[in-house]
This record gives C-alpha cells, sequence and structure tokens, in this order.
C-alpha cells in the first residue's frame, strides 16, 4: 500500500505477485511456461522496484521477493540491474551478497582477487567489469 502511493504503477503487481493466494505459488510445482510468464513479471517489477529501492516499502517488498519467490536465484540478472544504481550504499552490498556464487552475475561482486566485496565497490572496479562484459 506504501509503495503504490508513491508509484501507482506497482498496483498490477500487488493484485498478482503480493496477493494472498501468491503465498501458495511454488516454482517448483508450475510448468516452465507459467515460470517464464513469472520471470517476465519480475523482471517489470524489479525496474519499477529499482526506483523506489532505498525507500524501507520497498526493502521490505525486496525481503518478500527473496524469501518467497527466490529471486535472487531465479531472477538474479534483474535483481543486479535493480540494484546496481545503489552501489555505493551498504545496501547493495547486502543484496548482492545474496547472488548465487556460480552465477556469472556474481563475478561483478568480486574483488581483484576473487574474495567477495563486504564494502560497496568502488566505481571503477563496476566500469571494469562492465567494460569486460560488452
Amino acid at each position: 500500500v506504501e509503495l503504490i502511493a508513491m508509484d501507482p504503477s506497482l498496483a498490477s503487481y500487488e493484485r498478482s505477485l503480493f496477493a494472498e493466494s501468491s503465498l501458495r505459488y511454488s516454482r517448483r510445482m508450475q510448468t516452465a511456461e507459467a515460470n517464464q510468464k513469472l520471470d517476465r513479471t519480475m523482471e517489470g517489477l524489479l525496474g519499477v522496484l529499482s526506483r523506489h529501492f532505498l525507500s524501507h516499502a520497498a526493502q521490505k517488498a525486496l525481503e518478500f521477493l527473496l524469501r518467497h519467490y527466490r529471486i535472487h536465484r531465479h531472477n538474479s540478472a534483474a535483481l543486479l540491474r535493480c540494484i546496481l544504481p545503489y552501489h555505493g550504499t551498504r545496501l547493495f552490498v547486502r543484496v548482492a551478497a545474496l547472488l548465487r556464487g556460480g552465477d556469472e552475475r556474481s563475478g561483478w561482486l568480486r574483488a581483484a582477487g576473487g574474495e567477495r566485496i563486504s564494502a560497496p565497490p568502488p566505481r571503477s572496479l563496476l566500469v571494469q567489469r562492465a567494460a569486460k562484459e560488452s
């Protein structure tokens, strides 16, 4: 409700991803098509949620998505895009630490020696990683 007051475009996601019926949703019990549809919906939501990432309401929503839908495993690229603009914050580090270790995107979150970052990464590290990816 608080997020919808900040951004009315989130109302459609409330009805689908945050509805009480969504509590019974399990990715393991769905078809590949249903999970692909969920992934597209999640990408859209994370794109909108990114604008409000530092708000307490967005953090509560993100925590729900992490726990219930396991977006750090199934939607890691969209999650990384959502949090990347906030790379200078401790919150970025906390969420980024949840990304799968074996995922190629987790390489963005490692220092030169290969160890995980524990503080906001310097911009130069992110620029270097982006240049390497493109």
